[in-house]
């Protein structure tokens, strides 16, 4: 049984998220295009890349530093010569305006050249975006980056088209390089000189709505005049890169279940080994992928509820026949993950695998994840019947329809063919699809709100795969063919064992009429 609910209880979704990424010879994935849809569904082989790129897409909708919102004290530090390969050339420039600009007499201004500008933009979009997003790209793959690309390639190379902003990046195994990077469009800038008391801390910025200049006071001190540069691009460049950062990404790795038992055990190991030794038991770095679904569930409120609360927790008593919670034993040191049946608790592992696997998906979705988030999971139908797989579906869409950007890896064809019945059901007038019976006139997927991509072999003489997308069309949806491949073979290789047995039979019939 599915569930109806009332249009009434929708309301306007989020610009759904912009992302296009065009990967190259990145891990197994020799070269593909990916655009970010509401749904996003990655199908292939196993170990094709399919969990390199989910993982890669979460890295680049990494929130950055909560202090890089304001302007870093350290940043003029960061710009040293030592540090930066262009830096020379910069500070001639830099140090140039600085000084005609320390001649000016009170009231005088003096516009910031636009190449000045821009070459500072190419300095912190270098040092500091290109360097954070291989950070995240390292720490959620869990290796070096060098590891990271592909075997017999000599660099990885990503086009990343956000919102319209492109940026190119390439990594050669030593450095990250920036082909291009977003256009900031800045405003001309211009200086007037004032004398250290008419000068207010912090630094303001004025726009001038006719001119469209924007002005700053500045007292004749080479420091703060470089600072006011500085804080003008960083501005600008923030703005650009990180625009609307309440948008987050979620990660529910593989094997929720398991991953959550192990965790558990080596809490457990650590303490006992801890106040045997009082020291710590070295452990293994996780891929940050896993330590972050750890710990979202380790610092996760029960008491908040999400956007997604409500539908969450029906779909929950559909899917599980109960719901499930979060405790704390040991003082609140461990996490325990419960499910509740009608008045009875039990801990996760004393539950059915369907249950265990499902129950970080519904947390998730009950108190951390927020509204316009994109949230990815792999494997969301591991451990789940058939028929529980088409109710998935259904809560996919609905949390579509509500606003969730959506990320799923899948190995299943009953989700698939049920994503593409969501699909064709767009086609219909909302009082038709009323008339079924399992569906509301809101369960449903436009065309161009869907995206699927499979991920397959390149060719017999190159190893590595290539990321293609698949046809969705008006009339037969989401295309089924690399499914039906494994289907026919099955089929064939099913007659053929009939054929041999039906001969093996009328051998033994003819035996046994030719016995005396």
């Amino acid at each position: 049984m599915f569930i109806k609910r009332s249009p009434q209880e929708f309301d306007e979704a989020r610009e759904p998220l912009s992302l296009t990424v065009e990967i190259s010879d990145f891990g197994p994935i020799n070269s593909g295009e990916i655009t970010l849809k509401p749904l996003t569904v990655f199908i292939g082989p196993n170990n094709s890349g399919k969990s390199y790129a989910a993982m890669l897409i979460n890295s680049i909708f990494a929130p950055q530093p909560d202090e890089w919102h304001s302007f870093p004290e350290d940043i003029l530090t960061e710009l040293s010569l030592h540090k930066m390969p262009d830096a020379l050339r910069l500070q001639y420039e830099l140090h140039k305006f600085i000084a005609e600009a320390m001649k000016l007499e009170e009231e005088e201004r003096i516009t910031v050249p636009q190449s000045l500008l821009d070459r500072l933009a190419d300095t912190l979009f270098q040092h500091f975006y290109a360097r954070f997003l291989l950070d995240q790209i390292t720490r959620s793959h869990g290796c070096e980056p060098a590891d990271l690309i592909a075997i017999d390639r000599g660099e990885f190379v990503l086009r990343l088209n956000a919102d319209s902003n492109e940026t190119h990046l390439r990594y050669d195994g030593q450095r990250i390089s920036v082909d291009k990077r977003p256009d900031l469009s800045m405003l001309p800038l211009e200086l007037i000189a004032r004398s250290e008391q008419g000068v207010s801390r912090p630094i303001y910025f004025m726009e001038d709505e006719y001119s469209g200049t924007v002005t700053v006071d500045i007292p004749r001190h080479q420091d703060f005049i470089e600072e006011v540069l500085c804080k003008f691009v960083w501005q600008e460049y923030v703005n650009v890169v990180w625009p609307g950062q309440n948008r987050r990404s979620y990660y529910l790795p593989a094997a929720r279940c398991g991953i959550l038992q192990a965790h558990k055990t080596l809490a457990a190991a650590e303490a006992a080994f801890y106040e045997q030794f009082q020291r710590h038991l070295e452990i293994p770095q996780l891929p940050g992928v896993v330590d972050s679904f750890i710990s979202t569930l380790q610092q996760l409120d029960p008491e908040r509820r999400s956007r997604y609360f409500q539908t969450a927790s029906t779909f929950e008593r559909l899917l599980l026949n109960g719901r499930t919670g979060i405790g704390h034993k040991d003082n609140h040191r461990n996490l325990e993950l419960l499910y509740s049946y009608r008045d009875i608790q039990m801990p996760l592992h004393r539950t059915s695998s369907t249950v265990s696997e499902l129950a970080p998906l519904f947390l998730y979705l009950k108190h951390v994840v927020g509204r316009g988030s994109l949230l990815i999971i792999e494997e969301p139908e591991a451990h789940l019947h058939p028929a529980n797989q088409r109710i998935l579906a259904q809560l996919l869409v609905r949390l579509i329809r509500e606003g969730l950007t959506v990320l799923i890896t899948t190995h299943s064809e009953f989700l698939l063919e049920q994503l593409s019945n969501f699909t064709l059901l767009s086609k219909l007038d909302p009082e038709t699809r009323r008339s079924y019976d399992d569906y509301g006139e809101n369960d449903y997927l436009k065309m161009d709100e869907v995206a699927v991509y499979l991920f397959r072999p390149e060719s017999d003489e190159r190893e590595g795969y290539v990321i293609k997308s698949v046809e969705i069309d008006e009339e037969d949806g989401i295309s089924q063919t690399e499914f039906v491949k494994v289907h026919k073979a099955l089929y064939q290789e099913t007659l053929h064992l009939y054929h041999d047995l039906s001969d093996d039979d009328d051998d033994n019939d003819c035996a046994s009429t030719d016995e005396p």
